[in-house]
């Protein structure tokens, strides 16, 4: 009698194409799975961006708006803040004839008084001071030639004396030139 087995060959046969099969559905599975994972992925996060890109657009129209609304207000507050900057300019570059006076003022001793200024030269501050009497005099003297008063003064760096007259009522005249520092004239 011949036994022949039939169903122990087709086993074996079977059982090795199945682990193949497997082996190849699982890595075909994997591959869709990464592949909608991936997709899924990109979509949200196209879709978070697409929602905050309308927040934005929403925010914009609404600033806009908004500027829109206020434009006048805006035109105003530009105008007026170019206005200042010409002032603060303006008031930098002009020259300070009163803080000037009052530092000539400030020099002259009690009994002297400022006549004339003059501030045509530029650099120059030209003036005529009217002295008392002879003690005015001195103490006159003794205020314009202090050289340690002159060095802190902050707008004058020395004085020159062109001229002295007496009058026929005791009044000294005195015509004086007040040289401005660099930074001042």
């Amino acid at each position: 009698m011949i036994t022949v087995n039939l169903i122990g060959r087709k086993r074996k046969q079977v059982k090795g194409k199945n682990w193949s099969l497997i082996a190849s559905f699982s890595l075909f599975g994997a591959l869709v799975l990464y592949f909608i994972g991936s997709t899924l992925y990109v979509v949200i996060s196209f879709a978070i961006v697409n929602n905050k890109l309308a927040d934005t657009k929403r925010e914009i129209e609404t600033v806009s708006a908004q500027i829109l609304k206020d434009n006048d207000s805006l035109n105003k507050y530009v105008l007026a803040k170019f206005i200042l900057q010409k002032i603060t300019v303006e008031n930098k570059s002009k020259f300070k004839y009163k803080t000037y006076l009052d530092q000539i003022a400030s020099s002259l001793p009690a009994g002297s008084d400022i006549k004339s200024v003059d501030f045509t030269v530029k650099g120059w501050v030209k003036s005529t001071v009217a002295v008392s009497d002879i003690n005015a005099f001195k103490r006159f003297e003794d205020s314009v030639g202090n050289s340690t008063f002159w060095k802190g003064s902050q707008y004058f760096s020395t004085v020159i004396v062109e001229n002295i007259s007496k009058d026929t009522k005791g009044l000294y005249s005195v015509k004086l030139h007040f040289e401005l520092k660099k930074d001042n004239g």
